[in-house]
């Protein structure tokens, strides 16, 4: 009879219990596992046992240089700045952007497209400017909602060739008398967010002699963008006191689509510069240490299952479902499922529970 009732309460435990997130759901493609729920509510069980997920062994010394350097920053995000090469200066060490067709690619002074990489989906804005089509899309609703709020918005500048970066550049080298002061203005070419179709340059007025001299950031439009924009993609990507770490001056115009999701999230998480989000989120190797870290809390699970005891001291029969889940019942009062190792007690939170013999995983 004792068998029987605990089959059955084994059986609602299995049916009540919403289905554990396998690791190997994970998609390989960054810009949509980034996007995956429950990816961060991984990392964030992970960051709840003092471990980080954009920890990668292979930098570890130059965390500790960072962070000795910069011993204000907070140490996470000292790994995030390191992960995109924050701390080797601009144009030293320049690695190709891997995945040139994402919305979520990263283009900074270390991060480069090549002449040959032309986005294939370019439409117009407006009669000058052209942009990616979703970006496209999202910008016109923003612009149109601030219309709606009585304000207006003109895109100056858009997506840029190659070639059209190198003049850019060259102009700016050639007016400054050195590529040193150029860099602070003007990113060289391959280096542009705008070749990427992904960026877009906004003012209140199309009567300026210099984006400076336009003054936006004063604007209603600029105020309306800082409280707005996120709900359509976009994020303010140079701001003032951040030139450390994005390479360029203040640019109160600029502003760059990395969609509703990715812009929404560094809102809520207050993270201000796209390098710090990359750095946590989206640098190869997170998602290599989610995978184990959850590999090793299902081994948990799976040896809990194993090792289960009732309060008499009496091993009872246990089954563990095919994501390593480990669920046990009893007398239909507690029930105990372990995801991630993240508690020793059951939901009920009774002290009778069964325990999980934890140990770190060192990432």
């Amino acid at each position: 009879m004792r068998k029987i009732v605990l089959c059955i309460i084994l059986v609602l435990c299995f049916i009540t219990t919403p289905p554990v997130f396998a690791y190997t759901d994970l998609p390989s493609d960054p810009q949509t596992w980034c996007e995956f729920e429950n990816f961060f509510e991984i990392i964030a069980a992970m960051e709840a046992e003092g471990l980080y997920a954009h920890y990668l062994a292979e930098n570890s010394q130059r965390y500790e240089n960072y962070h000795a350097q910069y011993p204000d920053v907070s140490f996470d995000r000292v790994i995030a700045f390191v992960n995109v090469n924050v701390d080797k200066g601009a144009y030293t060490d320049i690695q190709p952007v891997a995945n040139p067709d994402s919305i979520t690619l990263l283009i900074n002074k270390n991060f480069c497209l090549s002449s040959e990489d032309v986005p294939g989906d370019l439409v117009y804005i407006n009669e000058t400017c052209k942009a990616r089509e979703e970006m496209a899309l999202h910008y016109k609703e923003m612009r149109n909602e601030m219309e709606t709020d009585g304000l207006r918005l003109y895109a100056i500048a858009g997506y840029r060739s190659y070639n059209k970066q190198r003049s850019i550049f060259d102009r700016g080298v050639d007016r400054f008398g050195s590529a040193f002061i150029a860099d602070q203005q003007y990113a060289r070419p391959g280096h542009s967010e705008h070749q990427a179709g992904l960026s877009i340059d906004v003012l209140q007025t199309t009567v300026f002699e210099t984006m400076w001299e336009a003054g936006f950031e004063t604007t209603d439009q600029f105020s309306w963008l800082m409280k707005n924009a996120h709900n359509y993609g976009f994020i303010f990507r140079y701001p003032r006191g951040y030139e450390i770490y994005t390479g360029y001056n203040f640019e109160p115009w600029h502003w760059r689509y990395v969609g509703v999701d990715v812009a929404t999230r560094m809102r809520n998480m207050g993270i201000v510069t796209y390098e710090e989000y990359y750095g946590r989120f989206l640098i190869p190797g997170v998602l290599e240490n989610v995978r184990e870290y959850m590999l090793e809390q299902q081994e948990l699970s799976l040896k809990a299952a194993g090792e289960a005891k009732d309060v008499t001291g009496e091993s009872i029969e246990i089954e563990s479902n095919e994501t390593g889940r480990a669920e046990v019942g009893r007398s239909g009062r507690t029930r105990a499922s372990w995801l991630l190792g993240a508690s020793d007690k059951s939901p009920s939170g009774s002290d009778d529970c069964y325990k999980l013999e934890q140990r770190k995983l060192h990432i």
